[in-house]
């Protein structure tokens, strides 16, 4: 029995220790103009960039930079603008790439948010 839990208990250790997101959660939606808002913990990297990913074709879109050179040193939120010039979708995405001098480098994505074109739903209506 003891033996059972050992083995389970290494099997997370690894998954527990490794940069990821907490934020965005699934389901998550913001407007364009608006704060953006992401969180990253964990062990195996405390530096990095944070890009803004399109998920939505054939291939992902690297849009371009969130954050620079971000310090993880805990369960740090950090704040960015949502482009004025995004398109509305559901396929956005945040990657985390560790800046090349941490040697236990792990990439991490987000889930899944919406982005909403408030201006283009405003004029929508302004045509009904």
């Amino acid at each position: 029995m003891k033996f059972t839990y050992t083995i389970r208990l290494a099997l997370l250790l690894p998954a527990v220790s490794a940069t990821h997101f907490t934020w965005p959660a699934q389901f998550t939606q913001w407007e364009n103009g608006e704060k953006g808002l992401f969180r990253l913990v964990g062990e195996s990297c405390k530096s990095g960039s944070i890009k803004l990913i399109d998920s939505g074709g054939f291939a992902p879109k690297n849009l371009g930079y969130v954050a620079k050179d971000v310090d993880i040193t805990g369960d740090d939120a950090f704040e960015f603008d949502i482009w004025d010039e995004l398109p509305a979708g559901e396929t956005y995405q945040l990657g985390f790439y560790p800046n090349l001098d941490c040697g236990k480098a792990t990439t991490a994505f987000s889930y899944y948010f919406t982005i909403k074109n408030k201006r283009k739903e405003a004029s929508d209506k302004d045509k009904a």
